[in-house]
């Protein structure tokens, strides 16, 4: 079991990563649906909380899994979005960013391939 893998499920999820794409993305099953994420090394301070989390998972795992992850990262995602090209339209993909939101956002936007764009506000 990796590191992400570890931390995930001690937080309460229910999730098996299957391959590490990269060096900060993982794909495995949350509840035995397939998900995506991208998350950032654990920074020491502050509270050894992370700068990004980008998860993709099927719209019906969010309801349980967002409040975890963000109790993970330490505050709530800015956004959510669907990419055109899913072809069972329904994975749902959730960010979260400490720093940078606004380079973010501007980069979602200028993305032909997201739609159903919802920035989320506190």
């Amino acid at each position: 079991m990796n590191d992400v893998e570890s931390e995930l499920k001690k937080i309460g999820l229910n999730v098996s990563i299957t391959i590490q794409t990269h060096f900060d993305t993982w794909i495995g099953s949350f509840d035995g649906s397939p998900f995506t994420i991208t998350i950032s090394p654990r920074n020491p301070i502050p509270k050894g909380h992370r700068a990004y989390l980008i998860v993709s998972m099927a719209n019906q795992c969010a309801e349980k899994a967002i409040p975890l992850l963000s109790q993970l990262m330490g505050y709530k995602p800015f956004c959510n979005y669907r990419y055109a090209n899913d072809q069972e339209q329904f994975l749902i993909t959730h960010e979260w960013a400490r720093d940078d939101r606004e380079d973010r956002l501007i980069s979602i936007h200028k993305d032909s391939d997201i739609v159903e764009f919802q920035e989320i506000t506190s």
